[in-house]
């Protein structure tokens, strides 16, 4: 039987949604995203803000426990992990470059800010404290040894690979290649760079392999078939809403 998501303080209007979903102990931890104007006319920013929220019951009930990250107002300059994909691996990972906080049980974050206006950004934190504001560590860069350099400032994070115009982000550890696999999507202005993508790397900081386009709207018949072509281009399809003939589907 499927329960509802109801996170106290959080509603559940368009584009608020679950991000990511991880189990440590038995306990779920998910980032829930939320702030968002919805599908109106006047709406002009989907998702400003994303919250950890925890249960102890399989997902029945949940305890909202802090904000993860926060536009202000509609500025998203400083921030970075609105939606996200964690990860509890160090399988491959040099831990001894990692916070020293962290390096006994890391949980690695991947996150966008504005959606799909977005770089993707790296954080790492412990699994014993995720439950706790501040706990996470921001990717900055690389230093002059070539090891990675932290900050405990979400506005300090830099990019983790050039790729613009990301929202959501998917990762993986697949043991049998010893790769992390990141899946991200794109909605570039220009619709012919559009796509969900995919990248490999050996090590969560660096290394990123070249990206491969895995799904093509155009390619793979998403646009006309399932996913609405703006009528900008003629009328191509009848896959959209009463009044929003104008709006790409994504």
């Amino acid at each position: 039987q499927p329960h509802r998501i109801d996170i106290p303080g959080i509603r559940e209007a368009d584009y608020e949604v679950p991000s990511s979903v991880l189990s440590i102990d038995g306990r779920l931890h998910m980032v829930f995203t939320t702030g968002s104007d919805g599908f109106g006319p006047e709406a002009k920013v989907q998702m400003r803000r994303s919250v950890m929220a925890v249960s102890d019951d399989d997902g029945r009930t949940w305890d909202n426990l802090y904000t993860l990250s926060q536009a202000d107002g509609d500025d998203f300059t400083n921030t970075r992990f609105i939606n996200v994909a964690m990860l509890r691996q160090s399988a491959g990972v040099e831990v001894t470059h990692l916070p020293e906080a962290v390096r006994h049980d890391p949980v690695f974050v991947w996150g966008t800010g504005e959606y799909r206006k977005s770089r993707v950004y790296l954080a790492v934190a412990a699994a014993d404290q995720l439950d706790q504001p501040g706990s996470l560590h921001y990717w900055v860069g690389l230093g002059g040894d070539g090891l990675p350099q932290w900050s405990s400032e979400e506005a300090d994070a830099s990019p983790i690979f050039d790729a613009a115009f990301t929202g959501e982000v998917s990762a993986i550890y697949l043991p049998q290649i010893q790769r992390y696999a990141i899946t991200y999507v794109i909605e570039s202005p220009d619709v012919s760079e559009r796509g969900t993508f995919l990248r490999f790397t050996e090590n969560p900081w660096r290394g990123y392999g070249a990206p491969q386009k895995i799904f093509d709207p155009w390619r793979d018949r998403g646009y006309t078939e399932f996913m609405h072509v703006s009528d900008s281009f003629g009328r191509l399809d009848n896959v959209y809403d009463p009044g929003r003939e104008f709006t790409w589907g994504g």
